[in-house]
């Protein structure tokens, strides 16, 4: 892929989807970033790009992504900072937003499906590929690191995007 301009895919996180994520009415996948896979890494012009605020407006980039339907779907990568207030401290939480809605519908996810997030960049530009692993999962099993499962399944789809025009 590097002849491509692009980096190989990474693992973000492997979680299982919770109700709210399936939900018409909220329209985005959560990715707590303490949570995050030690091999993801945003790039510097995207974490100003994320930390930029007007007003409770957040800052936002544009990404692609691509589930098991193949279908290529613009979608918005946000960072949100949730303030705890009995402690006072700050826990952030990067979403997926956007076209999140036709993208879970276009590839069939469900509450409570184990999906795992992987990204990489083709040409500068932030891809997300999203890899649906069991059917569901206890919640400490989807706790415990990626057991690398879905490894070449994601290969393939990353290899497919290499092939279309940015």
């Amino acid at each position: 892929m590097n002849a491509l301009g692009s980096s190989e895919p990474v693992l973000v996180i492997q979680k299982s989807l919770f109700d709210t994520e399936v939900s018409n009415q909220h329209n985005r996948l959560s990715i707590p970033i303490n949570k995050i896979e030690e091999g993801f890494h945003v790039e510097e012009d995207e974490k100003r790009a994320l930390d930029l605020r007007n007003g409770k407006k957040c800052g936002e980039i544009s990404a692609s992504s691509i589930g098991r339907s193949l279908e290529e779907r613009e979608i918005k990568l946000r960072k949100w900072d949730m303030k705890k207030e009995h402690s006072g401290t700050n826990n952030a939480m990067y979403v997926l937003t956007q076209s999140w809605n036709m993208f879970r519908e276009s590839n069939g996810l469900e509450a409570g499906m184990v999906v795992q997030v992987r990204s990489f960049q083709v040409n500068s530009r932030r891809w997300f590929i999203l890899v649906n692993n069991r059917e569901e999962c206890s919640s400490d099993e989807c706790n415990r690191s990626c057991d690398g499962a879905s490894t070449s399944k994601s290969s393939n789809i990353a290899s497919t995007t290499g092939s279309k025009t940015q």
